[in-house]
């Protein structure tokens, strides 16, 4: 904490700035057990408090005549620790059957400690945390998350950091869709893709490539980034969605590549278009 002192001593009969008065000032400050902590003789001394604490300011004027005069404020800096936060997650990124991610907090103990201060982690699946100090976490589900952990000493100072930690699930495909407009599987939906590509990220994580073929080789469709997926059982069905069009009925062949964070796949596999089937269901 760095407070510059400002200096309002006055004369009687005499006028700001003084010229004509030889005056010496001394300024000491005493913690609140009354140690001496500092001492000056500038007019207005800069003063840089360390330590947490109570700190009474003692300003000595004296004249070159010999008169003295003196003024104690005691108590009048109040000095608080600001806190600094600072964690890192092992890993950064994990699978979704891994035993969690471990955060390791580097915040200061003593100001956590204090019985002012107010701190949390948000894990941001909607899980708050406000009693452990380096937690391990485990998600329920694959995703992006931005964790953010947070002090307040409760007078006014608070610091916030933020990193994204990432959870990924093994991906799984369907054999068959049944494009028939009710709603139910109509379209190729990959299980647990992830489709969030950060654009800054020079190695591009996320990226995927779908091609599919009929029984003769043709290539019947194929997208860059392909992002129609499940999740929780739930199909998000993106700008790139293959539902089966101007192909009939039949036995297809689709290769998929997909660069995740933890691991590349590529896969070959075979999708059956099935409309008339579901229909007589």
């Amino acid at each position: 904490l760095s407070v510059q002192m400002h200096n309002l001593t006055d004369f009687d009969n005499h006028v700001h700035p003084y010229t004509d008065i030889e005056v010496s000032y001394s300024w000491e400050v005493y913690d609140e057990d009354g140690r001496l902590q500092f001492v000056s003789q500038e007019p207005e001394p800069k003063i840089e408090f360390t330590q947490q604490g109570n700190y009474h300011i003692l300003l000595i004027a004296t004249t070159s005549t010999g008169c003295i005069d003196s003024l104690m404020k005691p108590d009048y800096i109040h000095s608080v620790l600001q806190p600094h936060v600072e964690f890192i997650a092992i890993p950064e990124t994990a699978f979704l059957s891994d035993s969690g991610i471990y955060f390791l907090n580097f915040a200061d103990t003593t100001i956590l400690a204090d019985e002012n201060t107010v701190w949390y982690w948000d894990f941001g699946d909607g899980t708050i945390d406000s009693s452990s100090y380096s937690p391990t976490h485990h998600y329920d589900e694959w995703g992006d998350y931005e964790v953010v952990f947070y002090v307040s000493n409760g007078l006014g100072c608070n610091d916030r950091i933020a990193h994204l930690v990432s959870i990924e699930a093994d991906l799984m495909f369907p054999n068959v869709i049944t494009p028939n407009g009710d709603g139910l599987n109509d379209v190729f939906a990959i299980e647990n893709l992830n489709t969030r590509i950060n654009s800054d990220d020079p190695s591009q994580f996320r990226t995927n490539l779908l091609a599919i073929f009929n029984r003769w080789g043709k290539k019947v469709y194929e997208a860059e980034n392909y992002d129609t997926y499940v999740k929780d059982g739930d199909i998000t069905v993106g700008h790139k969605a293959f539902g089966g069009e101007n192909c009939p009925d039949g036995t297809y062949y689709y290769t998929f590549y997909y660069k995740g964070k933890l691991q590349s796949v590529n896969v070959n596999g075979t999708l059956m278009i099935l409309r008339e089937a579901q229909k007589s269901k």
